[in-house]
């Protein structure tokens, strides 16, 4: 069951008008079947079928899943995957009302097919110690069947869309391509601490209705993660106990299209370089999150309170820009800011 509204303002008007409102029911139906094979003694084969039906235009897919585990020896094991996935776009897209040339309204959208995509994936896992974890992975994802305007001058796709709302007619002729590596290197919980290194270089590429390969809104060709935690047992007894958990993370920029201000101030509405989509980056975020928390244990219960500082040091790095009617000047939208959320929990 869905319910969506959107409204926007223009500035010109001085009025808000009314771009979706629809109400109705919409499935995606899902279920699966697997196995798995002892193929040897070190080599694992799990396997399966996945069985996706829509409600909106009665599609029915069948795809197949497999994965394989060879364990070369106590620490070390390699690992190989393929699979085929299906998922909806966001409902908007599919009953978006497109006004054409005569003024008249229709849903060209409501057929849209599910978006497909094919996974493949190698990987390697290493315990180096009882409670250290390394994992290496390499993949490559093709999607296809992805909804994109019917227009040879347009570069829209669904897969770079920050809102679900758009007033174009769509057809399922985009596709997309991911490739990129993954490093794990995880020490479990242990005398006290713990911490995570992750990251992935990647390139996310999409392909227009003309048959245009383009860089992804998305692909920032980079992410880092470190998370760590400490607990301290305080005072004599062993049931008080002083968390602390932190965050770093590193995100390559976002891309976004340059934006002619000449024209847009000429026109009174933001104008962009259309042969250049997403052809600029917005400069890497950085963000540190700090959690701190104190938890106190009884036989039957449990009190934590516990302060939560997302972006503590306030980084405001810019992640995406746009033409400001008012200043007359391209502004930028900085990433979230500061924000401390406390928490008090009762377990029983």
């Amino acid at each position: 069951k869905f319910d969506f509204y959107s409204k926007y303002y223009e500035l010109s008007t001085d009025e808000y008008y009314v771009g979706q409102q629809n109400k109705g029911r919409a499935n995606l139906n899902r279920a699966f079947v697997s196995w798995q094979w002892r193929m040897t003694e070190q080599l694992t084969a799990v396997s399966g079928l996945h069985f996706s039906k829509s409600s909106l235009n009665e599609q029915f897919i069948v795809e197949p899943r497999t994965a394989l585990r060879y364990q070369y020896d106590e620490k070390q094991t390699f690992t190989a995957g393929f699979g085929m996935h299906s998922k909806m776009a966001a409902l908007p897209n599919h009953f978006a009302a497109v006004q054409d040339v005569n003024g008249e309204y229709s849903f060209p959208n409501k057929n849209l097919g599910l978006l497909r995509a094919t996974h493949y994936v190698i990987g390697y896992e290493n315990a180096l110690r009882s409670n250290l974890f390394l994992k290496l992975e390499a993949y490559y994802q093709d999607l296809y069947n992805i909804p994109v305007e019917k227009d040879v001058n347009s570069d829209f796709s669904v897969i770079n869309q920050d809102s679900p709302f758009t007033d174009v007619a769509l057809v399922s002729e985009g596709r997309g391509r991911n490739v990129g590596i993954e490093f794990t290197l995880e020490r479990f919980f242990s005398n006290d601490y713990y911490f995570l290194i992750t990251g992935s270089l990647y390139d996310a590429k999409y392909r227009t209705y003309s048959g245009e390969w383009e860089e992804s809104r998305y692909n920032g060709n980079y992410t880092a993660n470190l998370l760590a935690g400490k607990e301290f047992n305080v005072g004599k007894s062993d049931n008080k106990t002083l968390a602390i958990n932190t965050r770093v993370t590193l995100i390559g920029g976002r891309r976004y299209t340059p934006i002619d201000l000449e024209s847009s101030i000429a026109t009174g509405e933001q104008v962009n370089f259309e042969d250049q989509t997403f052809a600029k980056k917005a400069p890497d975020a950085s963000y540190l999150n700090i959690a701190i928390s104190y938890r106190i244990e009884k036989t039957n219960l449990s009190h934590e309170i516990k302060i939560d500082v997302q972006n503590v040091l306030n980084a405001q790095t810019p992640i995406d820009y746009y033409f400001s009617e008012t200043t007359q000047e391209i502004e930028s939208i900085p990433q979230l800011a500061t924000l401390p959320v406390i928490s008090y929990t009762i377990s029983f």
